[in-house]
């Protein structure tokens, strides 16, 4: 793991993570939890944004998984774009909510 601070300002770090994999974990508004892991990862704090590259996989509790050569996340606006190389896809399995997630959210 390599911390820099490009701008020499503290809490405008640059975290770039090397690993087979790496892994990050973030815990939600609504309480679940993300995992990511990748070969790279690079999580700039200032404005908390994240790209995941070489076999990147987001999973979140619940059992929606998201897989990539590269996904980019912006954890502020929590939106996520993932993309593939020429040889393979981008996988998303999305779980449906069950009834008491529905009645949770009302």
């Amino acid at each position: 793991m390599v911390v820099t601070r490009p701008t020499g300002t503290e809490g405008v770090e640059v975290i770039d993570a090397y690993g087979k994999p790496a892994t990050f974990q973030q815990t939600m508004d609504d309480g679940k939890k993300i995992d990511g892991k990748a070969n790279d990862l690079r999580y700039e704090t200032g404005i908390g944004f994240l790209t995941m590259t070489n076999n990147a996989v987001l999973t979140q509790e619940g059992g929606n998984v998201i897989e990539g050569q590269k996904i980019t996340y912006n954890i502020n606006k929590q939106l996520l774009v993932a993309e593939s190389d020429n040889n393979s896809r981008v996988t998303t399995i999305l779980q449906p909510q069950t009834k008491q997630d529905k009645q949770d959210k009302n």
